[in-house]
């Protein structure tokens, strides 16, 4: 389970830790205090990765055995988002570490900073750390990881086809019966595919991209968006994205609620209406046939008279 908000959160209480080995990475020997243990048990409790403790090879190839078996991509550098695995390739082992806000990284095994050490398998390892991505010290050659299953607040959930139909069927009201194709499903993915979700949300929300059909079609429904997203930060995330969908829709279900009681009113008022004629026009029948009763009775009498013919 998730046992922090957050990357940032995950790593200012495991300061000055010896992640332990554990005991699935038996073939790996003892990796206590190491820079892959780190990221092993950051894996463990702030992902979905499973079996996170096995043996994946030295820092420098983890993150590509990750990519190979599905639970992770690689994403450029200047895409780089709190949570990412980052690694230099140098070396026999490489250097591994779990990036953080403003560029810091979570890291182990590096004898800089007031870090403790212990010896284990007759070597010096060193405690963990937070650092910084552009130290002098760092080999040039970074290579960034994206987990596909984060549970941490501020790191990136990835697009996939399932929330991109979602995101058009809640938010657009297609029916995706008629509008999904795989033609339209391979170009989206091609653009969005393992791109954080808040990137694409970004793009929604701001551009009013998802409402402009909607727009047209309702523009109360599209007032009541805009004063709903009006209030969430400039990149909102998964969190803010779902309290605000649900906002919109409780504020769509009153709506329709109103319309129907309005349709209701209307329907009610224009039966009282239509009743009100027919009784207006049984009156004026009425005295129509009154009116020639009593011009007949009137001629009868003036006959009885001898004023009629």
């Amino acid at each position: 389970m998730m046992v922090a908000i957050s990357a940032d959160a995950y790593a200012a209480t495991r300061l000055n830790v010896f992640f332990p080995a554990n005991n699935q990475t038996s073939v790996d020997g003892n990796l206590t205090g190491q820079c892959v243990t780190l990221v092993k048990w950051f894996m463990a409790e702030m992902t979905e990765v499973p079996y996170p403790f096995s043996a994946r090879g030295h820092a420098r190839y983890a993150g590509d055995t990750l990519v190979a078996q599905g639970h992770a991509i690689v994403v450029s550098a200047k895409d780089r988002k709190p949570g990412d695995i980052v690694t230099w390739k140098y070396g026999k082992y490489g250097h591994t570490g779990i990036l953080l806000s403003g560029d810091r990284v979570f890291e182990s095994n590096v004898n800089a900073g007031n870090v403790q050490r212990r010896v284990v398998d007759g070597s010096y390892v060193y405690s963990s750390r937070i650092g910084k991505l552009d130290e002098a010290w760092r080999n040039a050659n970074l290579v960034v990881y994206r987990i596909k299953t984060y549970k941490g607040d501020n790191m990136p959930t990835l697009v996939t086809k399932e929330f991109a139909r979602m995101l058009h069927s809640e938010m657009e009201g297609w029916d995706l019966g008629k509008t999904h194709t795989g033609v339209y499903d391979k170009v989206f993915m091609d653009a969005w595919g393992g791109k954080p979700i808040e990137d694409l949300l970004w793009q929604k929300w701001k551009t009013n991209e998802a409402f402009r059909g909607q727009r047209e079609r309702n523009r109360k429904f599209y007032d009541m968006y805009s004063s709903v997203i009006s209030g969430l930060s400039d990149r909102p995330t998964v969190a803010e994205y779902e309290k605000a969908l649900a906002q919109i829709n409780v504020e769509a279900k009153k709506a329709q609620e109103a319309e129907q009681r309005a349709q209701k009113s209307y329907d009610e008022a224009k039966a009282a209406t239509i009743k009100a004629g027919e009784l207006q026009d049984e009156k004026e029948t009425a005295e129509k046939t009154g009116n020639a009763f009593m011009r007949w009775l009137g001629d009868q009498l003036n006959k009885l008279i001898g004023k009629g013919n």
